[in-house]
């Protein structure tokens, strides 16, 4: 939330007055001090004195008024730059709202298009939400979270026989496989591995598209041949999703918390060779 702008408060009529009688009094003060050490003077001597009296004090009015005028001069120079800086943050925050509408337009849109009957549509939106996280890593979690949604839609795993559901099952396949393979490329860490102790392993510079701190709820979700050789997430819950094919989880990293609980991998078994568990994992 931002802080409510600071109230900058005009000059009172006031002050403007207070400042002619500061000056007036600085004239006055002095005039009368000047004057009153001619006292005892006579003749050329005295008028001398009292000219030098009157120029002393003029003098120290027209201090008193530049030192007024300074102050003014100083508080323009503070207003200008306050104003300079309540535009920049006035611009900053409508910047900030126009990228934040766009993002959200661009995110909708996308959105609405995996509700397509068109699988090339559907394909496209996945691809306009993956680029949407790829340039704005704050939507990257909601993103990741409206494709794990997509994949906890339910699926037959079993092709149809007839010829048109068939044909539907197909596209619908290959939306799904590529849905999984955009999270799973973003999620993969690369680099070399050590011995156990070298784990958890830092992201290689060569993975620029690499998605830290993702977290997967693909609870239910029927997945066709899930490769996640090498990735991390922080927390993953596979709870009672069916693994149809291969499911790869070998040097797989989960920081956090992974649940299988009731995972069934119709090939029989899961490969977890090497994998890393950072947190707990529950499988019944």
């Amino acid at each position: 939330m931002q802080k409510p702008a600071q109230r900058v408060r005009p000059i009172s009529w006031w002050w403007a007055l207070l400042a002619v009688a500061l000056v007036a009094s600085a004239v006055a003060v002095s005039l009368t001090v000047m004057l009153a050490q001619t006292e005892g003077l006579h003749g050329a001597l005295r008028a001398t004195a009292r000219i030098d009296a009157i120029k002393t004090a003029l003098t120290v009015g027209a201090g008193t008024g530049g030192a007024a005028a300074l102050l003014l001069a100083l508080r323009r120079q503070w207003l200008s730059e306050h104003t300079h800086v309540r535009q920049e943050v006035a611009d900053a925050i409508s910047e900030f709202d126009a990228r934040e509408r766009r993002i959200t337009e661009l995110y909708t849109a996308a959105a609405g298009q995996l509700a397509s009957d068109s699988a090339p549509v559907r394909l496209a939106g996945l691809y306009a939400l993956e680029r949407l996280a790829q340039d704005h890593p704050d939507h990257r979690q909601t993103i990741v979270n409206v494709i794990c949604a997509y994949l906890r839609m339910p699926f037959s795993s079993p092709r149809p026989a007839e010829l048109n559901a068939a044909e539907s099952w197909e596209q619908e396949r290959v939306v799904r496989i590529t849905a999984q393979g955009i999270l799973t490329s973003h999620l993969y860490v690369g680099g070399s591995r050590g011995d156990d102790a070298s784990w958890p392993l830092n992201p290689s510079p060569q993975e620029p598209k690499f998605w830290p701190g993702m977290e997967l709820d693909l609870s239910g979700a029927v997945l066709l041949d899930f490769e996640f050789t090498g990735r991390r997430v922080e927390m993953a819950t596979f709870d009672e999703a069916r693994f149809v094919g291969t499911a790869n989880f070998a040097h797989a990293e989960f920081t956090g918390h992974a649940s299988f609980d009731k995972a069934h991998f119709e090939q029989g078994r899961g490969h977890f060779l090497s994998a890393w568990f950072g947190g707990s994992c529950q499988v019944k």
